[in-house]
Formats: C-alpha cells, sequence, structure tokens
C-alpha cells in the first residue's frame, strides 16, 4: 500500500479523509514535524 505524508500546506482535514477512504494518510502536522526541513523529513 502507498503510504502518503501531507506537506505542512495542505490541511490535516485533508489526510484524514485520505485515510477515510482507506488510504494510510498522515499530515507533517499531526506527526509533529511542522518544524523540520524537507530533507530532514526523510530521514525522521
Amino acid at each position: 500500500m502507498i503510504k502518503f505524508l501531507l506537506d505542512a500546506n495542505l490541511s490535516p482535514v485533508t489526510s484524514k479523509y485520505l485515510a477515510e477512504l482507506g488510504f494510510d494518510s498522515k499530515s507533517i502536522t499531526e506527526e509533529k514535524l511542522g518544524y523540520v526541513i524537507d530533507p530532514e523529513v526523510i530521514w525522521k
């Protein structure tokens, strides 16, 4: 299954909607990674 990690510019509501449709979806905001620069997110 494809996993989605949505960037901070997308609402966590979008992530929840995708999860309701059956996708494995998280938001950067939900994961408390909003302060991390993009290249570092990959390693978290």
